[in-house]
């Protein structure tokens, strides 16, 4: 598997044409190869992560406000263009598998519900301010997809893991609110309370 670092759309369709002439040498089975970054994507190259069996990464997490999405990325690219940022709505609706990078030590956080709030609301943690490419905003069942089940798929472990089914490995967590039901702009607040790997605890929160 070979992943490619792109975040223009120029980088990007050259990272597509990479993988489109390895799948003419070499056919359309083998690695699941993977775009990382994806900042800005051409249209006519979203469907292109199906039809040549690719990931697209979506990093580094969405939030706001930070210097280099809300003034040197628009400050270079202009509003229009920014109105293409991360589509992350359109390379999911296209079929093709879809993860989220940290892009860790980059980004000021790795926290993975800040992640999915700001993919689901598009804008500042807390919900609050006007959004940027809201026509981009996606569910939380489909956040909690990329952060679970697409990522063992991307590593060819979706029989061991993604879900929680019988026969797969218990790696799992306990935390203390449901994300999935509390307010939006409380997503982010979201605690880990306890790891589980292979049904054996390996974290435990310290008590408040």
């Amino acid at each position: 598997m070979v992943k490619l670092h792109a975040a223009g759309d120029g980088a990007v369709r050259e990272a597509v044409e990479a993988i489109a002439a390895a799948r003419s040498a070499n056919g359309q089975t083998g690695p699941r190869h993977e775009i990382g970054h994806n900042t800005f994507i051409d249209p006519a190259d979203v469907p292109r992560g199906r039809t040549l069996h690719f990931t697209w990464e979506l990093s580094p997490y969405i939030w706001w406000p930070t210097p280099i999405t809300a003034v040197d990325i628009a400050a270079a690219v202009g509003p229009e263009r920014m109105q293409r940022l991360w589509p992350a709505r359109g390379v999911i609706e296209s079929g093709a598998n879809v993860v989220i990078g940290s892009d860790w030590p980059v980004v000021p956080s790795v926290n993975p519900w800040l992640a999915m709030e700001t993919l689901v609301t598009r804008q500042v943690p807390g919900a609050s301010g006007a959004p940027i490419n809201a026509g981009q905003r996606i569910s939380r069942e489909q956040v909690l997809a990329l952060l679970t089940r697409n990522g063992a798929a991307q590593m060819g472990r979706l029989d061991l893991g993604g879900t929680i089914k019988p026969g797969k490995h218990a790696d799992m967590i306990v935390v203390g609110r449901n994300p999935m039901t509390v307010p939006v702009g409380e997503i982010h607040k979201t605690r880990v309370l306890a790891t589980y790997i292979g049904g054996d605890k390996v974290f435990a929160a310290e008590a408040e």
